[in-house]
């Protein structure tokens, strides 16, 4: 009997580089990358570092909030969406390939029987016609 094997989770998570592969690098905004002052044209201290305060502190929490209230239902969903479509790969798509390309093959052998039947004499027949002419172009004595 053969020996059923458990489905165990594929991936080890490195809960400090969560985007090894970099998926999402376009995602980046940090502070520098939004927001520069020019020379000559400086807020005040205090102002620039409340404003990057402010900016970092609530770009923090309203991710942390919007992830715990949406990253496990979009996780399910996406869960769904991957499992369905493996489903259709699997199931459906494959095998529809897979008979799609049976009656190519039945169909190109067929063109190949209708090629050596019928357009090989023909081309055959054309090419004695033109043999017949002969190579120089001249197509006949050309005495000198």
């Amino acid at each position: 009997m053969a020996e059923t094997k458990v489905e165990e989770m594929p991936v080890e998570l490195d809960m400090n580089d969560r985007d090894p592969n970099e998926l999402n690098e376009h995602v980046k905004n940090s502070w520098p990358e939004l927001f520069g002052e020019p020379e000559g044209v400086y807020s005040f201290e205090r102002i620039w570092m409340c404003s990057y305060k402010t900016y970092f502190y609530t770009k923090l929490w309203c991710y942390k909030i919007i992830s715990a209230i949406c990253a496990v239902p979009a996780a399910f969903c996406w869960g769904v969406y991957f499992a369905c479509m493996s489903f259709m790969y699997i199931w459906y798509l494959t095998p529809c390939v897979k008979a799609y390309l049976v009656q190519l093959n039945f169909a190109s052998n067929l063109f190949q029987v209708f090629l050596k039947s019928f357009c090989n004499p023909l081309w055959e027949s054309c090419a004695l016609i033109f043999s017949k002419f002969g190579a120089g172009g001249g197509g006949g004595d050309s005495k000198a």
